[in-house]
């Protein structure tokens, strides 16, 4: 039987870049970060601005973090890429679905199920990043923790982030996780292409010759459509991008085709983009849907299949 997949098993993933890192000789994908709020004060509601400890990697605007009380985890095995769930030692507080947890490595484990008290397997959404036996992890529950977004880039080592109106107090025992890149839910198409543009040459000669198309330039995009969940957090990403581009937003994809049988990852491609071409429709009889174009900046980076 031929070595199909399917494409309903595609991931696309979207994160934008703060400007510390777009403004790297070579951009790379935006790291994932911790944000502890400061331990000497509370943040009350109604305040545009979080303090907090210094951070080890840069914030970008146009990001949702959820702070909550942390809770630590520590792994009791090995975890791999693609891996779906994590053996821990005994979780001392029950975490909800959609909890995150932070490893070193600059992984983020998303809960797809709800772990209870004394929990020693972890659900997760597919692993993107390999995870070490003994690994510690910080935690932050997706229940009784509080929504915010950034209004501003913040760089490395700065001591404050800025965000919309705060709607509940966070106080000095919070923590928040920022993921680089973040799973966009609800897509439905995501073509990938590359055009390379040419310029006929014609040259004298003893006879009348054809003229030759040389390759003088190239360019890639990602025509991208979703049906709209107003509540997911990469959607709310995707529209900051595309109306910040003006601005000089840029962002960074990654499209991941399913895993073939024998294989241990799927074909991908990613790379620094911008977004246009934002369109949403509203049909009376039918879902609201979206569609968009991620266009490359640079030389995208393909993986074939392993």
């Amino acid at each position: 039987m031929a070595n199909f997949v399917q494409g309903n098993l595609t991931r696309v993933l979207f994160g934008i870049l703060a400007e510390e890192t777009l403004a790297l000789d070579t951009p790379t994908a935006p790291p994932n970060s911790v944000i502890t709020v400061d331990n000497a004060s509370n943040i009350a509601a109604g305040s545009t601005s979080i303090d907090c400890d210094a951070l080890a990697a840069p914030v970008p605007a146009g990001s949702v973090i959820y702070f909550g009380a942390e809770i630590a985890v520590t792994t009791a095995a090995a975890a791999a890429i693609g891996d779906k769930t994590i053996t821990i030692s005994s979780l001392g507080t029950a975490l909800a679905s959609g909890s995150k947890i932070h490893f070193a490595g600059d992984v983020v484990a998303t809960l797809r199920k709800p772990a209870a008290s004394g929990a020693t397997t972890l659900y997760v959404k597919q692993l993107t990043g390999a995870i070490a036996n003994t690994a510690a992890g910080k935690a932050v529950s997706a229940l009784g923790g509080v929504k915010t977004y950034t209004t501003a880039s913040a760089p490395t080592g700065a001591t404050s982030i800025q965000v919309k109106t705060t709607t509940a107090e966070i106080t000095d025992d919070h923590t928040g996780i920022h993921e680089g890149l973040i799973l966009l839910q609800g897509g439905k198409s995501a073509d990938f292409s590359i055009d390379n543009g040419t310029t006929e040459e014609t040259v004298f000669g003893d006879e009348v010759s054809y003229s030759n198309a040389l390759v003088t330039s190239a360019s890639w995009n990602i025509s991208y459509s979703a049906n709209v969940l107003p509540t997911d957090d990469g959607y709310y990403r995707l529209t900051y991008a595309a109306q910040q581009a003006l601005a000089g937003v840029y962002g960074w994809v990654k499209a991941i085709d399913p895993t073939p049988a024998g294989a241990s990852s799927g074909e991908s491609e990613e790379g620094l983009c911008t977004v246009s071409g934002f369109s949403k429709t509203r049909p009376s009889d039918g879902i609201i849907s979206m569609s968009s174009t991620f266009n490359g900046a640079g030389t995208p980076d393909l993986e074939n299949a392993a």
